[in-house]
């Protein structure tokens, strides 16, 4: 049995045809090394990892729609116009989740970023797969650390979630909304999603990993529930999208956000939550252990969910559950 192909071994073969023009098969071949034949199966696996290519006899072959591989170096470049948040930059091709990596990363570098072209085993919140597409979108893990607990530390997936929601709209002319707890959402349809996990000891230092998924291109169907990516929300003459400009972006906002909330907490971030807040006044199913309905009417200090039921108000927290709205 032939075994199963690497996509980092694709990844030199998709620089060559990352700019969606056609590329002659035997200047292909020649550029990587490898036989016709090797590059027309090579060219077969991007299909099977969700990459829609065209073939023609004379022509040779290209991408149906042209993308940005990520760079170290541009990322980098872009980080360092903000000298203040300097942080250490990885560029996987692949790896199991960019969040188990960066925790398996000394915080003593803290803050880092971790992104990757290919997730084996990506993450969501509660134990879900997330699905990572090769080379489409954007996986991107943050890590930063506190010197003790910060008191209202359950907030900062919100923090990352109003952050990207703003990031996004002010950079595309979209409208994203954030799904309590965790989850981006355009038009009743799933965007991106935040994963956050904390590491430390009670009375020490805590350290936060902070794991942002967006749907950035067009691809293949991602999960049997609704979702949209970036390049369906606008003009396809702005497309490719940079990727690494995005990640530059969204990793400079979020790490100031991180230091404002050292000094202040999410306070200041609480309007900014409500203007984004999808769920405020919807009918939410809870499923926990005793599930229940009622209407969601924002959220408390500590980030949690206050739901209006015949019995009063009830505080959902996010580590306890899953909350859908009325439609989901």
């Amino acid at each position: 049995m032939a075994k199963p192909i690497d996509p980092a071994q694709l990844l030199p073969l998709l620089a060559l045809l990352s700019n969606g023009e056609w590329a002659n098969g035997t200047v292909l071949a020649q550029e990587l090394k490898l036989s016709r034949a090797a590059i027309s199966k090579q060219v077969q696996h991007l299909s099977s990892f969700g990459i829609a290519t065209e073939s023609h006899s004379s022509r040779g072959y290209r991408l149906c729609e042209a993308l940005t591989l990520l760079s170290k170096t541009d990322i980098a470049s872009l980080l360092e116009h903000d000298r203040s948040r300097q942080c250490e930059v990885s560029v996987l091709p692949q790896t199991e989740s960019t969040n188990s990596y960066l925790l398996s990363l000394s915080q003593d570098k803290d803050p880092q970023i971790v992104t990757a072209e290919y997730q084996e085993a990506g993450r969501g919140r509660r134990g879900r797969q997330w699905q990572s597409p090769l080379a489409q979108h954007i996986y991107l893990s943050l890590s930063w650390t506190f010197e003790n607990w910060p008191a209202q530390l359950s907030t900062v997936s919100l923090l990352a979630g109003v952050i990207c929601c703003e990031r996004l709209n002010a950079r595309f002319g979209i409208e994203t909304k954030l799904k309590w707890p965790n989850d981006l959402y355009i038009n009743g349809k799933k965007l991106g999603g935040i994963l956050t996990e904390c590491r430390g000891e009670p009375h020490g230092s805590c350290r936060v990993i902070i794991g942002i998924g967006i749907n950035v291109t067009h691809s293949e169907k991602l999960s049997d529930q609704p979702w949209i990516s970036v390049a369906d929300c606008i003009d396809t003459n702005a497309l490719p999208i940079d990727r690494n400009q995005l990640i530059a972006e969204l990793s400079i906002t979020v790490f100031d956000a991180l230091h404002q909330f050292s000094v202040s907490g999410f306070a200041p971030l609480l309007a900014r939550f409500n203007a984004l807040d999808l769920t405020r006044d919807q009918q939410v199913n809870v499923h926990a252990d005793n599930s229940y309905s009622g209407i969601a009417r924002g959220i408390d200090e500590n980030g949690a969910l206050r739901v209006e039921t015949d019995a009063g108000i009830q505080l959902v927290h996010a580590a306890d559950v899953s909350v859908r709205l009325g439609t989901d």
